[in-house]
């Protein structure tokens, strides 16, 4: 049992710089990429280039939901500020639900984190395409 357990754990983490990437490679920054490419497959190293990623994504959903939101009716604005309310509930919530399905520690952390990472980076192109014409 033990050893199905560790083959496990070393299967995902052999996974995780492609999970955490997969979806939306196109809308990380180079610099994510190098620095996945990079780093030691330690939990501090993947975590820090999520964490500097998930950063970057940020600041771009950030920007897009305002310009967003200025290119919208008021109508438009209530709705979005609603949808976005409940997207990052959505987040939340899936977070947890990986983080308690991985029984928390170090795999856990990269699993949730590059979810987030994905979901926060999808978000940012969603946003950004409401303020393109």
């Amino acid at each position: 049992m033990r050893n199905s357990i560790t083959a496990v754990i070393l299967a995902a983490a052999c996974l995780i710089p492609a999970v955490s990437r997969a979806d939306s490679d196109e809308s990380y920054t180079a610099e994510y990429r190098v620095c996945m490419d990079r780093c030691d497959g330690s939990t501090f190293g993947i975590l820090d280039c999520i964490n500097k990623e998930l950063e970057v994504q940020d600041r771009l959903l950030n920007k897009y939901y305002k310009a967003a939101m200025g290119a919208l009716s008021e109508k438009g604005r209530e709705k979005l500020r609603e949808a976005q309310r409940s997207w990052i509930k959505m987040r939340d919530a899936d977070s947890a639900a990986i983080y308690d399905r991985n029984e928390g520690g170090s795999i856990a952390h990269i699993i949730s984190g590059g979810h987030i990472l994905s979901l926060t980076a999808e978000r940012a192109q969603f946003l950004k395409q409401l303020t393109e014409e």
